[in-house]
C-alpha cells in the first residue's frame, strides 16, 4: 500500500510556505521524495514594504545628491563674486592710471595728505572717483561676513583698507 504525504515547512515569520515536499510511502518507508516549487508570491502589502524600502534609499541618495550640488554651486557663486569684485577694482585702477591729475591727487591723500592740499576743483572729481572704491570694500567685507569671500581672498583686501 502506497500512501502520499504533503508535509510544508512553515517558516515563523510570515506564515508562508518555505518548501513543500510530496513523500510517497510504500510499507511505511519512504519511497520518493519529490520537491514542489516554492510558492514565491508576495501579498500586495509585501510589496508596498520594498517599495517602501527602496524609495527611502532613493531620497537618501537624492539628498546626498543635492548637498554635493549645493557645495559646488556655493564654491562657483564664491568664484565668481570675488571675480567680479576683482574686475570692478581693476576697471578703477584702469581709470586712475589713464588720468595723471586723478592719480596725482589720489596719492596724495594715500600717502596721508590733506584733502585741502586738492585743488577744490578736483575735489569733487576725486569724491566720485573714491565713492566707487570704498563701496568695493563694503562689498568684500560683507561678503567676508556672509562667508563669499575665503580667508585668503579676505587677506588680501583687509591688507589694503584695514
Amino acid at each position: 500500500i502506497s500512501r502520499r504525504i504533503r508535509i510544508n515547512d512553515l517558516t515563523h515569520d510570515s506564515g508562508r510556505e518555505a518548501a513543500v515536499f510530496d513523500l510517497t510511502l510504500f510499507r511505511g518507508q519512504i519511497d520518493t521524495i519529490k520537491p514542489e516549487p516554492l510558492n514565491m508570491s508576495f501579498k500586495l502589502s509585501e510589496w508596498a514594504s520594498i517599495a517602501e524600502i527602496i524609495s527611502g534609499v532613493a531620497i537618501v541618495v537624492t539628498i546626498g545628491f543635492l548637498v554635493f550640488e549645493l557645495k559646488q554651486n556655493t564654491n562657483e557663486i564664491q568664484a565668481a563674486t570675488h571675480q567680479e569684485m576683482i574686475n570692478q577694482l581693476n576697471n578703477w585702477r584702469i581709470t586712475l592710471a589713464e588720468n595723471p591729475e586723478l592719480s596725482e591727487n589720489f596719492e596724495t591723500l594715500w600717502q596721508g595728505g590733506d584733502w585741502d592740499q586738492i585743488p577744490k576743483e578736483q575735489q569733487t572729481r576725486l569724491n566720485f572717483f573714491m565713492n566707487p572704491l570704498w563701496g568695493m570694500y563694503e562689498n568684500a567685507y560683507f561678503g567676508r561676513q556672509r562667508g563669499i569671500i575665503g580667508d585668503s581672498e579676505w587677506s588680501r583686501w583687509e591688507k589694503v583698507v584695514c
